[in-house]
């Protein structure tokens, strides 16, 4: 189900259905819409790291913290977490062997001891559960059903307040947060990543 998300043509047909429209000349303008709300899906959710079973790379600033969160979650495995022991030039990465408990569920990693202060300094290297073992704990419908009803939201509004723009992760999108309603927030909490 989340690689159906790149197939704009399959969730047109979904909105369509669900809003009872039968014809097709706003195909182009629903089509529009549904690009715009998809790529802000895939940017605020896990939809696209699902898709992969590639190792997943973060680095993050040591601030003398003896633990991290990473980004994405469930862990299916660490791979590696090392150190930049060379803040000017080319970077030394040292492994760092202080690991004293993960926390696969929360994304946690809690370490033995402090982790040396700098800039992206400290790099992990790891895989989150893949598609297959995840997906039976999410009720996809719930997804599409929500693009549905932001389509709906903002085409019913166009004319409004309504539309403005926001930027999100580098990435501008049209339309206001009012479009945003409980509904459709309490059907995309599941799957956000960040605030909204």
């Amino acid at each position: 189900m989340a690689n159906e998300l790149t197939n704009i043509q399959l969730v047109l047909n979904y909105v369509k259905t669900t809003l009872g429209i039968t014809w097709t000349t706003e195909d182009q303008v629903l089509t529009n819409y549904i690009q715009g709300i998809v790529a802000m899906i895939k940017q605020m959710t896990w939809i696209d790291v699902l898709a992969t079973s590639d190792d997943i790379t973060e680095l993050y600033d040591g601030a003398w913290q003896r633990e991290l969160f990473l980004k994405w979650k469930p862990i299916a495995s660490i791979t590696s977490i090392s150190e930049n022991t060379n803040q000017r030039g080319t970077p030394n990465w040292d492994i760092i062997d202080n690991v004293q408990y993960v926390s696969k569920a929360s994304g946690e990693i809690d370490f033995h001891y402090w982790l040396a202060r700098g800039f992206q300094n400290i790099k992990v290297v790891y895989k989150v559960k893949n598609t297959s073992e995840l997906l039976a704990d999410y009720n996809f419908a719930d997804l599409f059903l929500a693009i549905a009803m932001l389509a709906w939201n903002i085409r019913a509004n166009q004319e409004t307040t309504w539309i403005a723009s926001e930027s999100v992760s580098g990435t501008t999108i049209t339309f206001a947060k009012q479009a945003i309603t409980n509904e459709i927030q309490t059907l995309l909490n599941k799957f956000i990543t960040i605030a909204i």
